[in-house]
């Protein structure tokens, strides 16, 4: 624990008046212990003054319990309440530090909590980067303070700046581009009625040749080169049809720069704006969230699927199109945020599969591991539930 300056400084009046003789009684100064352990009221005793009476009051607090993530620019840091013993009339308030080293130098006071809450929401923060935080409990009227050497941190991870393709609005508008004729678009043709693929909605492009059952597109979400590759060649496989596709050769280029990075994005219906999320039941399931050792100085986590509607491909998935992230340290504050320590890329974890294993060598005696989550467009998910671990000693 930190030693507390004010604290010192309010014990010694008190107890030279409990050391002096006497036997009148005297009523409790500001700050002072009157009979009973009430601060500020009246004290009686054999030794006199206000130090008479019953204990001096105490004020126990262990510091901060965790600092983690509820957005993208905010982190929640929580603590159990401070103990203060014998009956006052005091009540207990904390006070938040933020620093961006462990060491807290150059630390800044956020915020003051009101009397009895323990908890502190820091908002407006910058993402890709790590927050550290300390807190102090203090009482309002004794000056009683407890200064723990407890130090915790959280890390915002990096979003994507730029902004999502939405279908409707960037990609759709393609299918309605006059030919060189100035009179036929796409759509004369693929209407849903003459020719496959139904260019009328995204769904029908996802749909392509297939069924909403099992599609047959020329998309392969993620792999916007491949998939514009295959569109050719699909294209090309049907020589009848070429006269009416070359109406658009001059404009193959404005199509490949479109469709492209669209596929790359997840080729979803909408602007993915939001990050993938774990189920925190999931996370708080050791069946599914867990690090074990695995001898030999290598470890092994557990991790569950993460959700992301948005994002999620169209029709039947064999397996998970989020990417997994692995960060970690021999400490939660050493978590080295910076560089993920191992990922597990899209199309690796099997949908049918609840939760992943990942095997890695870790020589060190503790660590501490969080998993996170990435889509197509590089939203990434907040959840910072740490896996501890601690190599058992060999006596």
């Amino acid at each position: 624990m930190r030693t507390s300056t004010i604290f010192a400084l309010i014990l010694a009046p008190c107890l030279a008046l409990a050391s002096c003789g006497g036997e009148g009684s005297g009523r409790g100064g500001a700050g002072g212990a009157a009979g009973g352990g009430t601060w500020g009221g009246p004290g009686s005793g054999s030794g006199g003054g206000s130090g008479g009476g019953g204990g001096t009051a105490t004020l126990t607090f262990a510091g901060p319990k965790d600092a983690s993530p509820t957005a993208t620019d905010t982190v929640a840091i929580t603590w159990d309440p401070a103990v203060l013993t014998a009956a006052t009339e005091d009540e207990v308030l904390y006070d938040v530090f933020r620093a961006d080293n462990e060491a807290m130098t150059g630390e800044l006071l956020i915020g003051t909590t009101s009397p009895g809450v323990s908890s502190f929401l820091d908002s407006g923060l910058a993402n890709d980067a790590t927050y550290f935080y300390r807190v102090i409990a203090r009482t309002t009227e004794s000056g009683l303070v407890e200064e723990p050497e407890v130090v915790v941190s959280s890390n915002l991870p990096r979003q994507p700046t730029g902004t999502p393709i939405d279908y409707s609005a960037t990609v759709e508008p393609l299918w309605s581009r006059l030919g060189n004729d100035g009179v036929t678009t796409c759509l004369d043709c693929h209407d849903g009625t003459v020719a496959k693929p139904d260019l009328q909605s995204w769904e029908g492009v996802m749909i392509g040749m297939g069924t909403p059952a099992a599609p047959d597109t020329w998309v392969t979400a993620g792999m916007g080169v491949a998939s514009w590759r295959d569109l050719v060649n699909r294209i090309r496989s049907h020589p009848s049809a070429m006269p009416a596709h070359r109406m658009w050769l001059s404009q193959v280029t404005d199509y490949e720069n479109t469709l492209v990075p669209w596929v790359d994005e997840g080729a979803t219906e909408a602007a993915d704006l939001t990050p993938p999320e774990f189920d925190p039941a999931d996370l708080a399931n050791s069946d599914l969230y867990m690090v074990e050792d695995r001898g030999n100085n290598r470890v092994a986590i557990r991790f569950p699927h993460a959700m992301d509607l948005e994002s999620q491909p169209y029709g039947p998935q064999s397996f998970d199109h989020l990417t997994y992230l692995v960060f970690a340290g021999e400490t939660s504050n050493t978590i080295d945020w910076s560089s993920q320590f191992r990922t597990v890329a899209n199309n690796t974890f099997p949908t049918s599969d609840d939760s992943f294993v990942l095997i890695f060598d870790w020589p060190a005696n503790t660590g501490t591991f969080v998993v996170r989550a990435a889509d197509w467009f590089g939203n990434v998910s907040i959840s910072e539930v740490e896996l501890n671990f601690e190599r058992a000693s060999v006596n």
